[in-house]
């Protein structure tokens, strides 16, 4: 048997504990890599500028693809706020439907 499991046991052992946490101590976190890994820290880059989303609703009967025109106001983890100019509406547009972004300035 290995030296991380106890035979009389099906739970890790300290020793197996120490071992990652020493591998964890050695991880160092690359924050300029991992800031851009997410969407929505792409998007936040652009808020105040014009853009076209491009979603696609799979359930919908009526339309299942559409087209979002405006400004974006303000992202969220999985959604963002767009500023439609033309009707003076406020959209909450869901990232899980969004296929692509067309960036207009």
């Amino acid at each position: 048997m290995n030296n991380y499991y106890d035979q009389n046991s099906k739970y890790p052992t300290a020793n197996y504990m120490n071992n990652q946490n020493s591998e964890l101590k050695n991880y160092q976190y690359n924050s300029d890599k991992d800031v851009n890994k997410y969407i929505e820290n792409e998007i936040r880059l652009n808020i105040g500028k014009s853009a076209v989303f491009h979603l696609s609703f799979p359930d919908s009967i009526i339309e299942r693809d559409k087209v979002f025109y405006g400004r974006i106001s303000d992202v969220g983890r999985d959604h963002v706020m767009l500023h439609d100019a033309k009707t003076n509406k406020l959209l909450l547009l869901p990232l899980i439907y969004l296929n692509y972004i067309e960036f207009v300035d």
